[in-house]
């Protein structure tokens, strides 16, 4: 199945599932396929959920990481 999305300014695409990991889409972002009548939001396409969770999951661990970088160090303090 190919996809297109809709970036707020163009049409992208088509991409397969696997290729759509590598564009940056949120449960908001409009994708379409052939087999749809109109562009509905990721978050409603159920093969989306796995790809949505993933990247919220990514960017959850980098904000963690970058901007809240000492509570890793108290955490493994704490563990000793």
């Amino acid at each position: 199945m190919e996809y297109f999305i809709h970036n707020g300014k163009e049409n992208l695409g088509p991409f397969s599932l696997s290729e759509l990991k590598t564009q940056n889409i949120n449960g908001n972002t409009l994708i379409w396929n052939k087999t749809m009548t109109d562009w509905v939001q990721a978050k409603e396409l159920s093969e989306m959920s796995e790809l949505i969770e993933k990247k919220l999951r990514d960017h959850s661990l980098f904000v963690h990481k970058y901007f809240h970088p000492q509570s890793d160090q108290r955490c493994g303090q704490n563990r000793k």
